[in-house]
């Protein structure tokens, strides 16, 4: 008896100090039932969501947050992984309650009892819409700059370089090089 009091202490303890971290984390937590259902979110999931525990309680995740920007087959993907009981990992567009569209980076996981039967889904949610952002914000640069580059034909005018200039990947159709441009000073 007395070795059972004391690890229902240690389970305790331990769980107290597992939902210490959850709550304190910057990251949103959610605990669902097996069918999908929030039972418990964490304060990052409402500063990052704008939604309480008593709105979301009973609720779908995907109900609220997910809007015309969310892409279906990454919805169809995580519906597919929880269905067959299987955790997943995924980037997907979601919706504040005030209408903020966010990146969210998520990893979703079942709990299962002994018997391995699924209790509860647990989520951990991260906002990644800054580097998003910076990853289009690059992509778009880039591919600008390559348009530039190519369109022009040849690079910006400078005395050090030859004329006509070859892009390395043109060399084969170059003309052969002039031998005036070749003794420039540096």
């Amino acid at each position: 008896m007395r070795q059972a009091n004391e690890r229902l202490q240690q389970h305790e303890a331990e769980t107290r100090k597992l939902a210490l971290i959850a709550e304190r984390t910057d990251n949103a937590v959610v605990l669902t039932d097996a069918t999908g259902k929030v039972v418990w979110v964490n304060a990052g999931f409402t500063r990052l969501t704008g939604y309480t525990l008593d709105e979301t309680i009973g609720k779908k995740p995907g109900l609220l947050l997910q809007g015309t920007e969310t892409d279906p087959a990454t919805v169809r993907y995580m519906h597919e992984q929880l269905s067959k009981g299987e955790g997943f990992k995924a980037q997907i567009i979601n919706y504040s309650k005030t209408g903020r569209k966010y990146w969210l980076a998520t990893e979703v996981q079942p709990i299962r009892n002994e018997a391995g039967e699924i209790l509860n889904f647990m989520a951990i949610q991260s906002d990644i819409t800054e580097r998003k952002n910076s990853e289009t914000l690059l992509l778009e640069t880039s591919t600008l700059q390559r348009a530039m580059l190519e369109g022009a034909g040849s690079p910006p005018a400078s005395s050090h370089l030859p004329a006509p200039f070859c892009w390395p990947e043109k060399l084969a159709a170059c003309p052969p090089p002039d031998r005036e441009w070749q003794n420039l000073p540096s």
